[in-house]
């Protein structure tokens, strides 16, 4: 056999052919002198520690690199197999053994593994090895040879990184959960600014009627009081008598009217604005809930030049959350009140909702604004995102409304705008609310 080396120089590796392998056997215990000066070269001139053992004495051929990797000198430790095991970390002695068992047996495709010897000044070393086994004709194995490579640096730097890489991870979860709390904190907060909107604005629309039936009972008593005189002086005669019977009547019935108003304005703010459990699930008419948030909308943004369309398909009876359903309502036309029209611009803002299919309606609320880019369109239900920070808006109102509809009723929202044309939101939400969702 030819192996590219000068005539009489020897090879130390046997190249032995059986019907299934093909290796290149060291032979470490040639007694030509070439040979051994070149398996010492050959060790000499790799950073890896080299290991010949033999199987069947238990004999094993330590280089000088493989003791200097664990401390020692050559002669220092004897070339048997025990060694190796007794510089073995205890942990990894189980696992050595059943790796090289399992390659020597066959079951194994190949011999690599990674373990922790001990150095001769008492540290740890952790080491990878690599071995090829020399088996006779029969298969069996009867030489296991490999190399033994100094990785406790790359591990140690691995384990640093790891640290590093569960300190940072324990920061980032401390700061997304801080930032989750400032989150609910700010949804809080736009919630109660929201509910206040309506507060002020129902607020504002008691007040007429209430001031009007103050007017016409201080004009009623005013009224009774002369009937008292007269009736006191002997002066009450028939046609006074009837007067003052009309003037009560149209006072009654103005003060009836006015407070039955007033009443109904309460009711719908007990129903829109009333802080929402999610358990008030509840059957409602659609259209008139939309009228009665529109109704107690509209005095708060009065100062808008905005004109306000509701159409609603009659009889649209709902099992859901009214109170939650408001709240979308309010953010989504207040929201409209102020980015769809700068500058106090004449616009209007309409309001349908329609039957869309036997299990879900369709809500939409459209306006002839400004419109919006495509860029703003596709952050507009992001949470934080707004084109007014300057004028103290946080960004969540839409975000919200988002939430809302998809987690809380159950339902879908899309958008539809583009710049210069106005904008229009539209929901599809099932008449049924899933209970499983509300109680998220």
């Amino acid at each position: 056999m030819s192996t590219g080396l000068p005539d009489g120089v020897f090879w130390p590796y046997d190249v032995r052919m059986d019907d299934r392998i093909d290796y290149s056997i060291p032979t470490w215990d040639r007694t030509d002198s070439v040979s051994r000066t070149l398996v010492r070269l050959i060790a000499q001139s790799t950073n890896d520690g080299i290991w010949d053992w033999n199987l069947e004495t238990d004999e094993v051929f330590y280089s000088p690199r493989w003791l200097e990797l664990v401390g020692y000198l050559p002669d220092e430790l004897p070339g048997h197999i025990d060694t190796f095991t007794n510089l073995l970390h205890p942990d990894d002695r189980d696992h050595a053994a059943r790796t090289i068992a399992e390659y020597v047996a066959g079951t194994r495709p190949e011999y690599r593994n990674e373990f922790r010897l001990q150095h001769k000044d008492g540290s740890w070393r952790w080491i990878f090895t690599h071995g090829i086994a020399h088996r006779d004709a029969t298969g069996r194995a009867i030489r296991l040879v490999g190399t033994h490579t100094d990785i406790t640096d790359r591990v140690h730097a691995a384990e640093r990184l790891e640290s590093t890489v569960a300190e940072r991870t324990n920061d980032l979860s401390k700061s997304l959960e801080d930032l989750r709390a400032a989150q609910d904190r700010l949804v809080q907060t736009e919630k109660s600014a929201a509910l206040g909107r309506l507060v002020a604005g129902v607020a504002h629309e008691i007040n007429t009627p209430l001031g009007n039936s103050l007017t016409v009972a201080s004009t009623f008593i005013n009224k009774t009081d002369r009937l008292e005189a007269d009736v006191a002086g002997g002066n009450v005669r028939r046609s006074i008598l009837n007067e003052y019977l009309a003037a009560s009547r149209e006072a009654l019935s103005q003060i009836m009217a006015n407070l039955i108003h007033a009443v109904d304005l309460i009711q719908s703010f007990k129903e829109v604005a009333a802080e929402s459990d999610f358990s008030d699930r509840r059957g409602f008419d659609l259209g008139q809930m939309t009228e009665q948030i529109v109704r107690s909308l509209r005095s708060g943004l009065r100062s808008h030049n905005l004109t306000f369309r509701v159409d609603c398909e009659p009889n649209l009876a709902m099992n859901s959350y009214p109170g939650l359903y408001g709240q979308v309502l309010t953010n989504l036309v207040v929201n409209s009140a102020a980015h769809a029209f700068p500058n106090d611009a004449r616009g209007s803002v309409q309001i349908t909702a329609r039957m869309f299919d036997q299990d879900n309606v369709e809500i939409s609320i459209s306006d002839d604004g400004c419109g919006m880019t495509p860029e703003i369109q596709r952050q507009a239900f992001d949470p934080f995102f707004t084109t007014q920070r300057a004028q103290g808006r946080v960004g969540l109102g839409l975000h919200i409304v988002y939430n809302i509809v998809t987690n809380r009723l159950g339902g879908r929202i899309d958008l539809d705008t583009k710049l210069g044309e106005g904008t229009r939101i539209r929901m599809i939400v099932p008449r049924e609310a899933p209970l499983e969702l509300a109680a998220k």
